[in-house]
This record gives C-alpha cells, structure tokens and sequence, in this order.
C-alpha cells in the first residue's frame, strides 16, 4: 500500500514539474454546438496533431457550456438541461465519464475524433443535435478506451453525477464567467484578443506565449 502511494506521489510530482513548462490551454463547449465543432476540427485538432505541440500544451476540455441541472429536494436525484436538447446532455454526459477513465492526451484524442464524425454527420444545433453514443463507442474501442466503464459511468447516475459535476464546477469558477460557447482561456486568461487568435490558430495561440523551444513553433519564429 505504502509503495503504491509513493509511486502516486511520484507520478503526481513528475506530473506537476513537467506541466510548468506547458502552456495551459482551456476549451468550455457543447457538444452539438456547430461552432464548438468548428474549432475542435479546424484549429484545435491541427494543433493537437502538430509534431511537438502535445509536449509544449497543457490542454484541458470541459464539455458543459450552458447546460445547467436541478437537483430534486424530495429525492435528491439530478436532471440537466442542455441548449441543445436531450441528445446534447446524452453526448456531454458519455464526454464527461470518458475523461474519468482515460489519460488526458487519450481523452482528446477521443474529443476531437468524435466532434470530427458528429460534424461530419450534422449532428449539432437543436434541430439535428443526435445520440453520439453509437460513434463514441466506435471511437472509444478503436482508441482502446475501457469502453464498458465509460457506459456503465453513463449509465448509472450515482457516476455520471460526479463526472458531469465536475464539469460544471469547472466552468462555474472561469473569470471572466463564461458568457458563450466555445469559450477559449489561454494560461488561465480570456479575453477577446485569445478568443480570436485561438480560434484562427491555436497552433500560433500557445506558441505566441510559450517560452521554451520547440518544433511544433519554428515556423512562427522564422
């Protein structure tokens, strides 16, 4: 017990030092947003893909937006409401247990890879927002994601509670407030000038402030 919590402590001290180096990258969306969709698949993703720019990033995706959740007093169970529809909370919801059960760099991988097919499918917006569950299994076994934990989180709400709370507490600490989706912080920043310049390249967003050298950042530097 004793070796298994150093090694613990061990991988959370690693864990920490090498993040100092990293730029910290954060994306609050939804899910069925055609616009959250749009910078996963055309800025973040060639980003993420870019020789270097995975050990240069600290990334980090809240799936939660403008969902919001009532908890009954009589039973004390949690419901959600989403913007766009039921199908949206059925997609955020499988996000948010993905992110309990896989590293950080697995978990985008999936994100980007299932956005991608969900735009892909016009499965966004309020009128043809979908069930993503079917494409995120396919991914999910295809990224060799405990898949069976991720549904069983999905499907039994004492689980799902936690992964979707912890998702919202996310985005309920952001300051400025989160105000729409998708909603871009740079080193624990937003303002209108990150908004922008992430959205047109993150891939030039983290390499304008980060300090170090790197491959993924020579052609912004030459």
């Amino acid at each position: 017990k004793n070796r298994t919590m150093f090694a613990l402590v061990a991988t959370l001290i690693l864990t920490y030092v090498n993040a100092q180096d990293k730029v910290p990258l954060g994306l609050y969306y939804e899910s069925c947003c055609p616009y959250s969709q749009a910078y996963i698949v055309n800025s973040l993703a060639p980003a993420w893909n870019t020789k270097g720019f995975q050990e240069i990033a600290d990334v980090l995706l809240v799936p939660w937006g403008h969902e919001y959740f009532n908890k009954s007093k009589e039973t004390g169970q949690y419901s959600y409401t989403c913007q766009h529809g039921p199908n949206e909370c059925i997609g955020q919801r499988v996000e948010s247990c993905a992110s309990m059960y896989v590293k950080p760099s697995t978990f985008i991988d999936f994100i980007i890879e299932l956005e991608t097919e969900m735009k892909k499918a016009m499965c966004q917006n309020s009128t043809q927002c979908c069930d993503p569950t079917s494409m995120a299994q396919q991914i999910a076994e295809k990224l060799d994601m405990p898949w069976h934990e991720i549904e069983d989180c999905a499907n039994t709400p004492e689980i799902a509670d936690q992964a979707e709370m912890m998702m919202y507490t996310n985005t309920m600490a952001l300051d400025p407030m989160l105000a729409s989706v998708p909603w871009i912080t740079l080193q624990g920043n937003h303002t209108d000038t990150i908004q922008s310049s992430c959205e047109a390249s993150t891939l030039e967003c983290v390499c304008s402030v980060y300090q170090g050298n790197s491959p993924a950042c020579k052609r912004n530097t030459q």
